[in-house]
């Protein structure tokens, strides 16, 4: 019977602690550790940064919703063709900006909340 070293993919003995000792200080062994280390933390990197990105997206999204709101436009113009050329070609990912219906369902509700709790207090 053997163990699985995961790191190498190799099969150990483990009726002898030494030849498992010798396997985990070998260069080999240590090489691949540390790049599976490297890549795991790249990953974790890449995870936050998406993150990030996806907050401040959708930052963007209930800002411009509660714009258009408070200043009574309606929210139907960010369809319009000319207004979605205009983001296009002068705001970085516009294409990220959805249409009025999806502003409609997703953020429109929590902005009126909001502005009743505000009311309110």
């Amino acid at each position: 019977s053997k163990i699985l070293c995961t790191t190498c993919n190799k099969p150990l003995s483990h009726k002898r602690k030494l030849a498992i000792d010798r396997h985990l200080t070998s260069q080999k062994h240590v090489k691949r550790k540390a790049k599976i280390d490297g890549d795991e933390a790249l990953l974790s990197s890449l995870k936050r940064r998406g993150k990030e990105s996806y907050e401040r997206r959708h930052a963007v999204i209930y800002d411009l919703t509660e714009a258009f709101v408070c200043a009574d436009i309606p929210l139907e113009k960010l369809d319009h063709p000319k207004l979605r050329e205009f983001f296009n070609k002068h705001v970085i990912n516009a294409g990220a900006i959805p249409t009025a219906g999806q502003m409609r369902r997703e953020y429109l509700p929590k902005i009126t909340n909001l502005h009743k709790n505000k009311e309110i207090n």
